[in-house]
């Protein structure tokens, strides 16, 4: 499966380090997928892809508990994020993939897509995933 989903800058730098392994999201899909980064203002832009494993699903209180263990000092952060939901996901992020940037303008003028609340499956929109595949850099 292929989605888009928005990212701060900060966070597609610290997936790029190493630093970030896991994604964290309140909703998500159950099994591994690739995800296309719309990285947010002032970039605005896709500019890479994250192959992700099957999500880690669990109670707020779970996966906050399981971030602290993998990064100290983020599980609070976590917790604040997730709170009131029934359960979070904790994502393993397999690697990153930078494409040529795709902007915002392009995608709304060519693809009629705006920037993602949550995420988009891709798999539909044909067109647009051919073209984001085209960006891949070697």
């Amino acid at each position: 499966m292929n989605i888009l989903i928005s990212i701060e800058r900060q966070y597609f730098d610290e997936i790029k380090t190493g630093v970030k392994k896991f994604e964290y999201r309140r909703r998500f899909i159950d099994g591994p997928c690739r995800a296309y980064l719309y990285i947010t203002v002032p970039y605005k832009s896709i500019m890479g892809y994250v192959e992700l494993e099957a999500p880690i699903i669990g109670t707020p209180k779970e996966i906050s508990e399981l971030a602290e263990t993998h990064r100290k000092g983020i599980g609070i952060e976590i917790y604040e994020y997730m709170k009131g939901s029934d359960k979070g996901y904790a994502i393993p992020i397999k690697k990153l993939v930078e494409i040529e940037n795709i902007s915002l303008e392009y995608l709304q003028k060519n693809f009629d897509l705006t920037a993602p609340q949550g995420y988009i499956i891709l798999d539909k929109k044909t067109e647009l995933l051919a073209k984001l595949e085209s960006l891949e850099k070697i």
